[in-house]
């Protein structure tokens, strides 16, 4: 990866942690569906103007447009299930993992010994952090780590379908402005359903802090599919899981949640695996 596309990478998670920070600050269900509205009206004005892609690209965006659903909903339950120093270690640590596996078994993509080892690292550093990442110390906390397992999956599949698209796309803003609209579209309808059968009706809401966070969580999508354009998916997705040490700082700035030299520990063998996976 040459050195532009890194830093457009490495700002990316940083927006990318911006927006979780703002997720477990300000969440309810009701600001999340008025973010996918936000996405799809975006989404459907960037299509006006840039909306030409080839079939394959409209296809590979259809495959993954359920799992972009998905992965919004579990991220949302994992983030609300523990605090954010545990569920999103646990949710960005294990994606990469996933897509290198994901890529092997779809693309044929081998694994060195050292990659296997940083699988072993990974899971090793991550059943570390739901252990003793729970709000009591020393107890095993599987519902956050349940849901942000079910998060990294979903995230895995779109990162290859994303990824995939995009270069065959023709048109690199089309594919991004069509992903927008879909997924908006998807999550929107799919969430919306959701409230409406568990409280009856369905208010979305979104405010200006909505709308930044909203903003922001579209902006950093959008520079990570632009890296997926000339950099291997895995590695993209590698070097986009150093939001898991800009969300530590933030969470313990902002959130004032507590880092442990536990949780440090295991992020940081979360974070060493990651790369790992792209040096194998």
């Amino acid at each position: 990866m040459d050195l532009t596309t890194l830093f457009i990478v490495l700002f990316a998670a940083l927006l990318h942690a911006s927006w979780n920070i703002a997720l477990k600050k300000y969440a309810s269900l009701e600001t999340v569906i008025g973010q996918t509205i936000l996405s799809a009206l975006v989404g459907a004005v960037g299509v006006s103007y840039f909306g030409a892609i080839s079939n394959t690209a409209l296809l590979y965006l259809l495959l993954g447009a359920p799992f972009h659903v998905l992965a919004r909903y579990f991220s949302i339950r994992a983030f609300l299930s523990g605090d954010l120093s545990q569920s999103y270690p646990m949710v960005r640590g294990t994606i990469p993992v996933m897509v290198a596996l994901l890529s092997f078994i779809v693309l044929g993509e081998t694994l060195s010994a050292f990659g296997f080892f940083a699988i072993f690292l990974m899971s090793l550093s991550v059943g570390a952090l739901g252990w003793r990442g729970g709000k009591t110390p020393g107890n095993f906390d599987a519902k956050p780590l349940l849901y942000a397992l079910l998060t990294a999956g979903s995230a895995a599949v779109y990162n290859v379908t994303d990824g995939a698209g995009i270069r065959v796309s023709e048109n690199t803003l089309g594919f991004t402005f069509w992903l927008f609209l879909l997924d908006g579209l998807a999550s929107s309808i799919v969430l919306s359903g959701f409230v409406y059968l568990k409280t009856g009706k369905v208010r979305p809401g979104l405010g200006v802090a909505g709308v930044a966070a909203g903003l922001i969580q579209l902006l950093s999508f959008g520079m990570i599919l632009f890296a997926m354009k000339s950099a291997p998916i895995a590695l993209v997705a590698a070097a986009r899981e150093t939001s898991i040490l800009f969300a530590l700082l933030l969470s313990s700035v902002l959130l004032k949640e507590k880092i442990t030299g536990w949780r440090l520990a295991s992020s940081c063998g979360i974070l060493a695996a990651t790369l790992m996976v792209r040096m194998s």
